[in-house]
C-alpha cells in the first residue's frame, strides 16, 4: 500500500461541481486535501435531463445521472492539475456501466497522474444502471477480476 499525505482530511465528494476541469482547477485553489474528480464512464455522458441540481441553503438535491467528460478527458485534466498543484492528491472515480468498462478506466488510471481511484458501485440516479453496491456477489466478481 502506498502512504499518502493530505494537507487536511476534507476533500469533495464526485459530484455536481467537479465535472470540468475549471471547476477542478476551483477546487485545487481551495484549502480541499485533495481534488476528487466526478465519477467518470467509459464514454462522455449528458446524464439526466436539467434540472438536476437544486441548491439548498445546507447543500442540494441532485439527480445528475453521471454526466461527464469519458475517463480519457479525466486521465487529460489530472495531467493538468498535478502539474499545477503538485502537492495536491488527485483522487479519479470510476463508474463505469459495465465490468469491462470499469477494468479498462482503472488500468489507464493506474497509468495516469492520479494518486487514488475510488469504485462507485452505487449511482442510484442512472436509469437501467443496477446498482453494484448492493449486490455482494457481483461486487465480490468485480473485485476477483
Amino acid at each position: 500500500m502506498i502512504p499518502f499525505t493530505f494537507q487536511n482530511p476534507i476533500m469533495n465528494a464526485a459530484g455536481p461541481l467537479d465535472v470540468t476541469l475549471e471547476e477542478l482547477e476551483t477546487l485545487a485553489q481551495s484549502d480541499t486535501g485533495a481534488i476528487v474528480m466526478k465519477s467518470a464512464t467509459f464514454e462522455p455522458r449528458e446524464g439526466n435531463p436539467k434540472p438536476r441540481w437544486s441548491p439548498l441553503p445546507y447543500g442540494g438535491l441532485q439527480s445528475m445521472g453521471l454526466p461527464n467528460h469519458g475517463y480519457k478527458a479525466y486521465i487529460e485534466y489530472a495531467a493538468k492539475l498535478k502539474a499545477a498543484y503538485p502537492n495536491k492528491n488527485i483522487i479519479a472515480s470510476v463508474s463505469g456501466l459495465r465490468t469491462d468498462h470499469n477494468l479498462e478506466m482503472i488500468q489507464a488510471f493506474n497509468q495516469s497522474d492520479i494518486d487514488i481511484i475510488e469504485l462507485n458501485l452505487s449511482c442510484p440516479n442512472v436509469p437501467g444502471k443496477s446498482q453494484v453496491g448492493y449486490d455482494y456477489e457481483q461486487t465480490e466478481d468485480l473485485f476477483k477480476k
